[in-house]
């Protein structure tokens, strides 16, 4: 597997699913540069070394896709131009609508596999795209 992407961020709330994020990402070659519970955690953190950012939808205050919207605006420290995987349960049309508008990458729908995993992130970095362009990976029925 090569990916030109060497770093990964992990907000999950769930310490089992965090766990298996951090396995895979090390499986597939990543360095976790953070494994956090919590946006507002990771908004503590120098992530400037950021490639990807795998973020749950439901995460309290602050969530995946208002995570997404900070990043995008540059006002995190995660590089505005950084992959972001959105992971949910609930892949409804609502969802996949805001995660459209900010500027999230791909979707990976729970329960989750190594393979599906890589698949979502190596088709977001092959994807030419500028800060919050149009979504490649979400599915078809959301894109129009």
């Amino acid at each position: 597997m090569t990916l030109r992407a060497k770093s990964i961020l992990i907000v999950e709330d769930s310490e089992t699913m965090r766990s298996f994020f951090a396995h895979a990402a090390k499986q597939l070659g990543f360095e976790t540069i953070a494994s956090v519970s919590s946006v507002e955690q990771a908004l503590r953190l120098d992530l400037s070394q950021t490639d990807v950012v795998l973020a749950d939808w439901s995460l309290g205050e602050i969530d995946g896709i208002e995570f997404t919207r900070r990043i995008r605006k540059g006002e995190t420290r995660v590089p505005a131009n950084a992959v972001v995987v959105l992971v949910t349960g609930h892949a409804d049309m609502k969802v996949i609508e805001q995660a459209q508008q900010a500027g999230i990458d791909s979707i990976l729908v729970k329960p989750v596999s190594v393979r599906q995993l890589e698949q979502k992130i190596q088709k977001a970095l092959a994807a030419p795209r500028g800060i919050a362009a149009p979504q490649q990976d979400l599915p078809p029925a959301a894109a129009g």
